[in-house]
């Protein structure tokens, strides 16, 4: 095995047979990539997942299976690992695109009867509590992660809110929405 460039294989993780990681690529926890798989740019494998055959992960993909939230110890890595940003004080501050309904009042790009208001806690009826990616819960995110919706608004996230992290998202009961942020700059 060579080590070529920024990219990381560690923790339980194996690359075998033909595959490549490469670039600023990581894999780890118990991922396996093999046959002639490849791993490269900014892409993240990792959890319980297995890359193989001719499957290529790039860019700035994540890459996950098998990940279960209930673990407090997990939530952390998780979020640090997928977003880039970590709690502070058991709180972390995400984001989600949204439309403008009036100053200071936002409504959901899935559900206009959804309603997000500056200072106020948005709270979600009967939220899936499964592990499931895309259910009932509110979306948040990193800025970059959203394409719909015309105002982009930061929210204040509880630890214990969290339902799930993956795919780059955070899904959670309930936030406090902090305000639009201006993306002029």
């Amino acid at each position: 095995m060579s080590q070529d460039g920024k990219a990381w294989v560690y923790g339980k993780a194996l690359v075998f047979g033909e595959a490549e990681v490469f670039g600023e690529a990581s894999v780890f926890g118990e991922a396996r990539v093999y046959g002639k798989a490849e791993v490269y740019g900014k892409a993240l494998v990792f959890g319980e997942v297995e890359v193989f055959g001719e499957a290529s992960v790039f860019g700035e993909a994540r890459v996950l299976q098998g990940f279960i939230t209930a673990s407090i110890k997990n939530i952390n890595i998780s979020l640090k690992s997928q977003l880039g940003v970590s709690f502070i004080k058991n709180k972390v501050i995400l984001y989600k695109r949204v439309n403008k309904i009036s100053e200071r009042k936002y409504a959901s790009c899935y559900d206009s009867n959804f309603i997000y208001e500056d200072g106020k806690i948005v709270t979600v009826k009967n939220p899936d509590l499964s592990n499931n990616s895309c259910s009932t819960g509110i979306h948040l995110s990193t800025s970059s992660y959203w394409n719909q919706g015309d105002t982009l608004i930061a929210c204040e996230v509880n630890k214990d809110d969290v339902i799930t992290i993956q795919q780059g998202k955070v899904r959670c009961k309930k936030c406090k929405v902090i305000g639009e942020i201006n993306e002029s700059y």
